[in-house]
């Protein structure tokens, strides 16, 4: 369900919420491990929450109110176990999705990164799945998780919930992603009151350019710095 992720010297440290994108299991991990290591470096910790995997035709689904479900229990897990909420989130793609479809994931948090967000989320399906695919996740019947998954990125209004953020936020986003476009955060920045927005020249939305990933790393720790002390 999640994973606690400590480090020598670092076990009482402020813990930062990790919603990852595409999932901790795959390349890009590195987004993670990354993050641990910085973070690692200044006495704090992550907690990672696994969303449920569903290998549909050699694709993963996940429905958003099921990775919505797995972040609220993996937060009663933390607070049961260290007696404590996050301090910081850090919010990637779907990810993204997750934070905005549940604000009350946010509570008690001082400040957030959220890393080409997908604030319209069927968009973003369309876009990476194709038409060919949502067709059959439309067909699917109801209680299917292609259908659920279809279902609950159509149902939400995350730019409506983004109005309701209060702590400060930096959104990074590459100009040119083509799977979720960075107008969805430039939309996001407009709504949410404290934003900050950090447009990267020629990313896409894989960071696979390693100096784009250095500089959405260090823009994110420089900001996380700022509010978390």
């Amino acid at each position: 369900m999640a994973r606690l992720v400590y480090s020598d010297g670092a076990r009482a440290g402020k813990i930062v919420f990790c919603l990852p994108g595409d999932g901790p299991s795959n390349w890009q991990s590195r987004t993670w491990s990354a993050f641990a290591e910085r973070f690692a470096a200044r006495g704090m910790r992550m907690l990672i929450p696994e969303y449920p995997a569903h290998s549909i035709d050699g694709e993963a689904v996940f429905p958003l109110s099921d990775a919505v479900s797995v972040c609220n229990q993996a937060l009663a897990w933390l607070e049961e176990r260290e007696g404590c909420r996050p301090a910081i989130v850090i919010a990637s793609s779907f990810g993204g999705a997750v934070a905005l479809a549940a604000p009350g994931i946010l509570s008690g948090v001082e400040a957030m990164v959220m890393k080409s967000p997908a604030a319209d989320l069927a968009l973003a399906y369309l876009y990476e799945r194709g038409e060919d695919t949502l067709r059959k996740w439309a067909a699917a019947p109801p209680g299917d998780v292609r259908n659920r998954a279809l279902n609950d990125a159509l149902a939400c209004n995350l730019y409506g919930n983004a109005r309701n953020i209060t702590i400060p936020v930096l959104l990074i986003h590459g100009a040119g992603d083509v799977i979720v476009p960075a107008d969805q955060a430039r939309v996001l920045s407009a709504v949410i009151p404290q934003s900050r927005l950090h447009i990267i020249a020629g990313c896409d939305h894989y960071y696979s350019d390693l100096g784009h990933w250095g500089k959405m790393i260090d823009d994110a720790i420089s900001f996380i710095e700022e509010f978390c002390r």
